[in-house]
């Protein structure tokens, strides 16, 4: 599962990995920021505003493939983003 995967319908794809893990799914785990987690520690996971937000948001759009460095590209098309 790929992040972007994740961020554009989180609903279904929650659902999905919860039933995958065998695990019930909650819509509150699409509101997280109802719940203290204690403080944001940098340099572990993404402690930007976006995660600030407390739910999923939509992940930015894919770059074209010309705005992606020519030695990276083998390895965006391997994992799936080309």
């Amino acid at each position: 599962m790929r992040y972007e995967d994740l961020t554009r319908p989180p609903q279904r794809v929650t659902s999905d990995l919860c039933g995958f893990l065998g695990v019930t799914w909650d819509p509150v785990m699409l509101d997280y920021g109802r719940v203290n987690h204690g403080p944001f520690v940098p340099g572990i996971g993404d402690f930007t505003e976006r995660i600030r937000a407390g739910r999923v948001l939509p992940a930015r759009p894919d770059p074209a493939e010309d705005e992606i460095p020519e030695e990276l590209r083998p390895l965006c098309r391997s994992l799936g983003y080309m």
